[in-house]
């Protein structure tokens, strides 16, 4: 009986010892696609940075909150016309599912940066704003 015990302890031990490395594993896994991820945003932010400075990019001023050339409920319309949701649109132009929601909702500071690729696909569909 005392043997038994002690091979079912083993078993118990060794199942543990195995449960304990896949978790280790599986956060491993997660915290290398993080920093992937993290190094993939700041090699596009530092890309993006350098379209506005070499004048690639167009760096649009809104005079006030009613001037605005661009309407949000139009790039919405455009977007569902073309049958896409937020994270399609997204995961296609390249850029996060927030950052179009915020142009859909009118969400603009006062100085703001529009993506090159969301005005290039707007512009695609015969919707261009800015004239650019």
């Amino acid at each position: 009986m005392n043997e038994r015990v002690t091979n079912a302890k083993a078993m118990i031990d060794g199942a543990t010892k195995d449960l304990i490395n896949a978790y280790l594993e599986t956060i491993r896994q997660i915290y290398e696609t993080r920093e992937k991820q993290r190094g993939h945003i700041q090699e596009g932010l530092e890309r993006f940075v350098a379209g506005i400075e070499e004048g690639k990019i167009p760096h649009i001023v809104l005079i006030d909150d009613n001037s605005s050339l661009f309407s949000p409920e139009k790039a919405k319309e455009i977007r569902e016309a073309a049958g896409l949701s937020l994270r399609q649109l997204s995961n296609s132009i390249g850029l996060t599912k927030s950052a179009l929601s915020d142009y859909e909702k009118g969400k603009f500071p006062r100085k703001a940066t529009n993506s090159r690729k969301y005005l290039s696909w707007l512009k695609e569909r015969g919707y261009n704003p800015f004239k650019i």
